[in-house]
């Protein structure tokens, strides 16, 4: 994998494996304060339109339901694809998703 170009945006690390499969990696907390930095992030990172999407969650201690909304906004631009893998959640992370539902169209790996 190789890191996606400009994506320096602490706390959010995009790297794409030959435009086939993204792999987003992000720390600290994501509320709504975060929520639009993630947005542009993703938005950037869809462009080019991968195969598939994953995100690792196994530095974040915190989501809302903004950020948790971005996420999944995300992986519905890209129709016809997997669902998006959800890595290393902590139980917090795991817990809002599944309250909310956001949790019923990704596969998440412990």
């Amino acid at each position: 994998m190789t890191p996606w170009p400009d994506m320096d945006s602490p706390g959010i690390a995009v790297q794409a494996a030959g435009g086939r499969a993204v792999t987003v990696t992000i720390s600290g907390e994501l509320g709504l304060a975060t929520a639009p930095v993630l947005s542009a992030c993703l938005e950037r990172a869809m462009a080019c339109r991968p195969l598939s999407l994953a995100f690792d969650l196994a530095d974040v201690g915190f989501i809302d339901c903004a950020a948790a909304h971005v996420l999944i906004e995300a992986a519905r631009t890209l129709p016809g694809r997997p669902p998006p893998v959800l890595r290393h959640p902590f139980f917090a992370v795991r817990r809002m998703l599944s309250v909310s539902g956001l949790d019923a169209g990704c596969i998440i790996e412990l």
